[in-house]
Order: structure tokens, then C-alpha cells, then sequence
């Protein structure tokens, strides 16, 4: 959640029931926030433990069988009769409206949708496959700020175009992805025709997340992670932040890299869509954008020699991760940016709802900022700013996971739990859940076969 708060209170191991707000105290958005995390976790267990790691409903309200989420391929019968002008050129498959509950999380699909033309995708090419393919559905959550979204109802429009904002969402994404598997593979398909779902996910998304230290004091030589700290290191900051500590390249690259944020990487710069554009003479590495605003004071306002990131949907909706651009030159009258980069300039041909993304790297101890502008994940102790420090532990990191850092000027501190071995990514937490396997018919269609899975067997065609 990259929103502009004071920190995340809520801790599952606490059982703690709900928030109580005492008269003539003090609101801050933690509170707020953590009784709502309560609720959710109460919700999102309850519905789990009931219905299982994944499930539907199969009744409809009025006694109609249901049939939600249904995977339909281009080879069956069904795909013709979908009355829907927009499915004509389709191609793999469709997935049909309903509801679905991935480890208690419900998923909604309003309309039939075919699997290329969902948010972000296609998020793999499905015409080069051959062999049968396992369908199933990556649930998560997004944070989601006013400018993140197409609608804009977020905005109160009484506080000006672009005066102060209010609160945020957070929205839940899933996306139908593919994975192909050889035929009868008995890694995950065993003879009674039954696909192991948990030993795909166990094999194929890593379960062992790296973890991070964090501190704000030396420790000996020892190597021992627990050794007695320094009695005189402290947070030198003056002002409370909440950093944000983000895997930027994950473990499936060859070096694994980071990038941090005193602010949880809230500072966000909408950039106005159509004003994006690459000088001829500049070997490709330069672009200008024309911002909606600066910054909305001095402190959050971009500056010469900033760390930013070029982030719209699919950038986010596709979890990629290309080199961050450095604030050359800014034009306060016109609002136009310009950006370079010694990596490879970001993919802007279908940017919607393009915004920068401000990060706060610098040069500091232990710590080399590549030419992408992400830091590489070294196992030695890195100074991020005024006397905090981290170190990566071992482990799958992937892109997106994330750490959240308060520190706190009145205690001189971080918060901070010290777990052996280090702490597990905040997030972002991915789910998942099998919808169909789907195989070639003679015509070289796709056509659902009727296989089963092993945890919860789904009624296929």
C-alpha cells in the first residue's frame, strides 16, 4: 500500500477484535485503518475455513445452477453461442461472468471477457503453446490513488483540480494467467487424471520470500544478527516517516535489485497522457513529460536529480519492473519534465492513467545506485539515510515485495520487529486457484478436457 500514511498497525498474532476510539483523544489513520484490517481478516478467514482454499457458489439466488468463472475455449461448443459482437476475433479462450472465492477473497467478473483482452494482458502468449494448459486465477491487492483511476470519483471536486486529496482504495485484482504442461506430466497430473494444484504452486511460485533486517544501530563483527546494539545510534531524522523498502528486479533476474522511499512511495506526479515525447538526438535515452503539478509543497515537490518511475495500468497490472529515469531539468512554467536514463527508456505505446512515481536512493554506505537507478541486494549491511540501515537475508525475492520501516523523531527509533532470520514481505500477497486445463482438438482449438483438481475438484465440461 503505497498511500501516505503514518504506519500499519495491524498484527493478526495480537487477536485483537476491533479498534475502541476514546473521547477528546487524538485520531490518527492507523487506528482507522487497522480496525478495517480486523474486519477483513475476520471476513476473509471466516469465508476460507467455510468454503475452502477455493471454491464457488453453485446455486444462484433464485435456484438456477451456476456456473461462475467457467472457462470456455475457442474449440467448444459453447464459444459460438456467446452472444457478444466483441468475442468475433477471439482467439484461446473466454471467461465467463460470476463469483469466485480464492482463499476467502472474493473475486467478481461481471461480463463474458476473453483472456486477451483483460486489464494487463495478455499476460502470456497463448499461440505458441501446443500442449495442455493449465488455466487458473493470480488474486492480490492494489492500492489505488486518485490518479490511479479512470473514473476520477475518488476526487472531491469542491477541493479544486488539484488541491488536497482525501482517502485512497485499496482494490482487489485478478487475472486469469495460463501455465503449459506437458502431456500427462506426472509432476502435477497423476493417473486418475487429477492436477495437484498445491504441488504447482509449491514448484512453479517460490514459497520461501526473502527476508530483511532492519536497524538503526552498528553491530560488531561477530556476524551474530542479535549482538547488542550501540548505545549511542539512533534515527538522526528530524521528522517521522514510514520507508519503504521495495524489491525493484526479483530473484528470476540475474542481480536481484531494490529501491526505497522516505514516504512509503506516495509521492505521485500525474503525467498528462499525450504529452509524453523522445528527442531525435539523444540516442534514445532522454524524455520529456508534461506534469498535472509539481508537487503540492516544497517538501513532496519534485526536484533536480530525482529518482522517479514511469507507472500506469499495465505497468502495475503486468508487475514489470523497467529502469527508473532522473529529473534532468524541470520547466516551472510549463510543467514539463525532463527525464534520462542510462538503462533502456520505459515502454510507453499503451500507457493509460501514466503517473511519475517519486523514490529517494542516493549514493550512502554499502550502497551503489546502478545506472537503472535501482540498488543492487548485496549481504552486507546498507545505509539507507540518517543512520538507518538494512540487510537482505536469504531467500526468492520478488518483484513488488515489500518492507515498511516507521521511524520516529520523538523516540530517536524505528519500529522494528526483530524475527530470527529477519521479516517476511508486508506484501504484496498473491493467491491462487485453478480454473480448467485446456488442450488441442483435432482443428488445433482449444477445448476443455475433463480433468479434475486435487484439492477441490472443479465441475468441468
Amino acid at each position: 500500500m503505497k498511500g501516505d500514511f503514518s504506519r500499519d498497525t495491524f498484527d493478526h498474532k495480537k487477536h485483537y477484535r476491533r479498534v475502541l476510539m476514546q473521547q477528546g483523544r487524538v485520531q490518527v489513520d492507523a487506528d482507522w485503518n487497522e480496525q478495517a484490517s480486523i474486519l477483513l481478516h475476520y471476513m476473509q478467514s471466516l469465508a476460507r475455513d467455510i468454503i475452502g482454499p477455493y471454491g464457488k457458489p453453485s446455486i444462484g439466488p433464485d435456484g438456477e445452477i451456476l456456473d461462475d468463472f467457467r472457462i470456455v475455449g475457442d474449440g467448444d461448443e459453447e464459444f459460438s453461442k456467446v452472444e457478444n459482437e466483441k468475442f468475433k476475433e477471439a482467439e484461446g479462450f473466454l471467461i465467463g461472468p460470476g463469483r469466485y472465492y480464492v482463499d476467502g477473497l472474493l473475486c467478481e467478473n461481471e461480463d463474458w471477457i476473453a483472456y486477451e483482452d483483460q486489464p494487463g494482458g495478455p499476460l502470456s502468449d497463448i499461440s505458441k503453446l501446443n500442449n495442455p494448459m493449465l488455466v487458473y486465477l493470480d488474486v492480490w491487492e492494489r492500492h489505488m490513488a486518485w490518479c490511479e483511476e479512470a473514473s476520477n470519483s475518488m476526487r472531491e471536486a469542491a477541493l479544486g483540480l488539484y488541491g488536497p486529496d482525501t482517502a485512497t482504495r485499496s482494490q482487489l485484482v485478478w487475472q486469469v494467467r495460463i501455465h503449459e504442461l506437458e502431456t500427462y506430466n506426472p509432476t502435477f497430473i497423476n493417473a486418475d487424471s487429477y492436477v495437484d494444484f498445491q504441488k504447482f504452486k509449491e514448484e512453479l511460485i517460490p514459497g520461501d520470500r526473502g527476508r530483511l533486517f532492519a536497524m538503526v544501530q552498528e553491530r560488531s563483527g561477530s556476524g551474530d544478527e542479535r549482538c547488542a546494539a550501540n548505545p549511542s545510534a539512533k534515527y538522526l531524522g528530524l521528522e517521522n516517516q514510514l520507508y519503504r523498502v521495495e524489491i525493484h528486479q526479483g530473484t528470476e533476474s540475474d542481480k536481484p535489485t531494490f529501491k526505497w522511499s522516505r514516504d512509503n512511495g506516495s509521492l505521485v506526479f500525474p503525467v498528462i497522457e499525450g504529452e509524453i515525447r523522445f528527442p531525435s538526438d539523444e540516442n534514445g535515452k532522454k524524455m520529456y513529460v508534461e506534469l498535472a503539478h509539481l508537487g503540492l509543497d516544497e517538501s513532496k515537490a519534485l526536484k533536480k536529480g530525482d529518482w522517479v518511475e514511469f507507472v500506469h495500468e499495465s505497468y502495475v497490472l503486468q508487475n514489470r519492473a523497467e529502469s527508473l529515469l532522473q529529473v534532468e531539468d524541470i520547466d516551472h512554467q510549463t510543467m514539463v519534465v525532463t527525464l534520462v536514463t542510462k538503462g533502456e527508456l520505459p515502454d510507453t505505446s499503451n500507457a493509460r492513467l501514466p503517473i511519475l512515481r517519486r523514490w529517494d536512493q542516493c549514493e550512502s554506505k554499502n550502497s551503489e545506485i546502478r545506472p537503472e537507478g535501482d540498488i543492487l541486494i548485496k549481504p552486507d549491511w546498507i545505509e539507507l539515510e540518517e543512520g538507518i540501515q538494512i540487510k537482505f537475508g536469504e531467500g526468492s525475492y520478488r518483484t513488488g515485495d515489500y518492507w515498511l520501516i516507521p521511524a520516529r523523531a520523538a523516540t530517536k527509533d524505528i519500529e522494528w520487529l526483530d524475527e530470527p532470520g529477519g521479516a517476511s514481505p508486508h506484501g504484496i500477497e498473491h493467491h491462487y486457484a485453478p480454473l480448467a486445463i485446456l488442450e488441442k482438438d483435432s482443428l488445433n482449438k482449444w477445448e476443455v478436457a475433463n480433468y479434475n483438481f486435487g484439492i477441490t475438484p472443479l465441475p468441468l465440461s
